[in-house]
């Protein structure tokens, strides 16, 4: 079987952990012909054996005027001709003469409610409508698609009217890198928020949330946060710091290699994870192999995938952020129960369910 990864549009964020995952295991299929499109920033983490496959796009094809980088990408499909395209980040941006399967996890595409607009400016809410409006363009009735829940594939359906025998749900799984960490945590009260710093991702409270945590006495707890080297949620965030008067409870880190993710996670206890706007993060499952306490925004697509398993703070309120951490650090003893998410913990099988689901599309009508 021929396929080509399409893996261009993947530039930062877990995207480029769960495309690392996928890439691989495909390129360790020995009866598949595989051609691998992949962004530059993509191509930079990925294991040197894998990178003879891959030829790199440098320009995302999500850039208005990346006409060339679309140009190449039609050229080297209508080369490869493949049985079939799967674009790990969708949309593509391209009309393909092949079939397509489109890994769709967009929030905002979907149609998952965000808390984050509600009290935005006309100007935010008129963009992200003018986008995400632009991008539905690009996935039409004819594409096959990949997501990660029930309530995304409930969401597509409705929102983007394709047939529910074209969309297939695979949940997000842990990396193959993951390994557990040492019980004994090396720093004391850290808080640790991983992940690219979108807005709907919502890391702008945590400024907010150390300052009620030193107003509540909590001086000595830490928040360590992945923010990106530059890119302007950083500079608002940066600023807010300054402003709450709270730059000696937070470390920023730019970024950390998928292959040093364990070290991350040995640095503290609790997991705490703001965003109002998701389907499925990858962070949860890796704080549960972990054993970390986990600390979300309480949104229904948290709930509708954990249920009361992990512990929840109302998304805008940073006050009661504050006081959720602070009770969960007074039980910090505790080892959390994940047992009933183990199935999330095996990476091989389900990043397998990609290429089976790839299978099915492609015999499919």
């Amino acid at each position: 079987m021929r396929i080509l990864l399409n893996a261009s549009t993947i530039v930062h964020g877990g995207g480029i952990q769960v495309a690392i995952n996928i890439i691989e295991t495909f390129v360790e299929e020995s009866n598949l012909e595989l051609c691998i499109i992949s962004s530059l920033n993509l191509y930079e983490a990925l294991e040197p054996k894998t990178k003879k496959h891959v030829k790199v796009i440098e320009s995302s094809p999500a850039k208005l005027l990346s006409f060339r980088s679309r140009n190449k990408i039609l050229s080297i499909a209508d080369n490869f001709n493949p049985d079939i395209i799967y674009s790990v980040g969708a949309p593509s941006y391209i009309n393909f003469k092949q079939k397509e399967v489109l890994r769709l996890t967009n929030p905002y595409i979907i149609g998952i409610r965000d808390s984050y607009l509600i009290n935005s400016s006309f100007y935010k809410k008129y963009f992200i409508w003018l986008k995400t409006y632009v991008q539905r363009l690009f996935i039409s009735k004819n594409h096959f698609i990949i997501t990660q829940t029930d309530l995304a594939k409930e969401m597509i359906q409705e929102n983007l009217k394709v047939p529910p025998n074209k969309i297939k749900v695979i949940s997000n799984s842990l990396t193959k890198y993951a390994v557990k960490t040492q019980k004994n945590i090396l720093e004391k009260n850290v808080i640790l928020t991983l992940g690219y710093p979108y807005p709907h991702k919502n890391v702008r409270i945590i400024p907010d949330v150390a300052y009620h945590l030193k107003k509540l006495g909590a001086k000595d707890f830490k928040f360590i946060i992945t923010l990106g080297e530059k890119n302007s949620e950083r500079k608002l965030f940066e600023k807010k710091m300054i402003q709450q008067n709270v730059v000696d409870m937070i470390e920023i880190i730019d970024s950390i290699p998928h292959t040093k993710i364990n070290e991350f996670y040995s640095r503290g206890n609790i997991v705490f994870l703001p965003s109002i706007c998701e389907i499925f993060s990858a962070t949860i499952i890796e704080a549960m192999f972990h054993e970390k306490s986990i600390l979300a925004a309480d949104e229904d697509f948290n709930k509708s995938l954990f249920k009361n398993d992990i512990h929840y703070f109302e998304s805008t309120n940073p006050r009661d952020a504050a006081e959720k951490l602070i009770k969960l650090f007074e039980r910090e003893k505790e080892t959390p129960n994940y047992t009933s998410y183990y199935n999330f913990f095996n990476q091989k099988g389900n990043y397998r369910e990609h290429l089976n689901a790839l299978i099915d599309f492609y015999n499919s009508n």
